[in-house]
């Protein structure tokens, strides 16, 4: 997986959990700052790895990092999403 498909599912999830926190009239943002901080997090540890300067960070997007175990859940529901697309596309 690189590093973009990552971001791109992460955020979505982030986004996904404000949403949720704001449709049961909670005053947080279920979690999604604390999972957005995490990819940052992740992404600074990526950054250190490739030994990139900070004007070859774009470089990181191609990166191909694999499935990393502190997304693992939120990259296991991507799939299943895109399963439960697949299914319901055939049946049309």
């Amino acid at each position: 997986m690189k590093y973009s498909t990552l971001s791109d599912i992460v955020v979505k999830e982030a986004l996904r959990l404000k949403e949720s926190a704001g449709y049961s009239g909670s005053h947080t943002d279920g979690g999604s700052a604390s999972l957005l901080q995490k990819l940052s997090n992740y992404k600074n540890s990526l950054v250190v790895k490739y030994d990139l300067k900070p004007s070859e960070f774009n470089q990181l997007n191609d990166k191909d990092i694999g499935e990393p175990n502190d997304f693992s859940n939120i990259i296991r529901k991507h799939k299943m999403e895109l399963a439960e697309d697949i299914v319901n596309n055939m049946k049309l």
